[in-house]
């Protein structure tokens, strides 16, 4: 990573924490590992795939709306991902974008939304990208949106998967976006 090189290392620690968190919860609660079924649920692999990137792409125009008729979601998220996004190309754009969504979903969806229900769990996870920053509140709102949505789509599938690859598309598409305005 040429820009961001403590990026990489920040984002290791955290999501490796994070995930040997949530496996240690998950079998403490469930008394089980996580298995194949957990992650399809009621879809093939194909139509996961599909809609996963489908939905990914579809949160991802709502954004760029929500930015063009609400300011201060735009500074918001200019302000938070411009500065984590400069100097690095599309690979470690890669590097960051997929072991999130991976862990975040398996945390969010597969941990916390099955013992506290996809309220609560959505409050937790727009606090947690939210990070009680006075001035990023409607990041917090959005963050809050996307977990709703997100946990609706794990609830009528039974998939996680498909919940990493909207939230992976996102992501990625949202980095993809930041890097051409910084270009420019």
């Amino acid at each position: 990573m040429r820009g961001n090189g403590n990026l990489k290392v920040i984002i290791v620690i955290s999501q490796s924490g994070l995930l040997l968190f949530t496996l240690g919860f998950y079998y403490f609660f469930n008394r089980t590992f996580i298995t194949a079924d957990f992650w399809k649920g009621k879809l093939n692999l194909l139509e996961i795939v599909y809609y996963g990137f489908l939905a990914g792409i579809g949160i991802r125009l709502f954004s760029l709306i929500l930015s063009e008729v609400w300011s201060e979601f735009k500074n918001n998220m200019e302000e938070t991902v411009i500065n984590i996004l400069k100097g690095i190309d599309n690979y470690d754009l890669l590097l960051i974008s997929l072991p999130p969504a991976f862990i975040e979903e398996l945390f969010f969806r597969g941990l916390l939304q099955s013992h506290l229900g996809i309220w609560l769990t959505s409050v937790i996870f727009a606090i947690l990208h939210w990070g009680f920053i006075k001035k990023l509140w409607a990041h917090g709102l959005y963050a809050f949106l996307i977990s709703l949505f997100l946990g609706w789509l794990y609830l009528a599938t039974s998939s996680l998967l498909i919940t990493v690859i909207v939230h992976f598309t996102n992501n990625f598409m949202a980095g993809l976006y930041i890097q051409k305005r910084i270009a420019f």
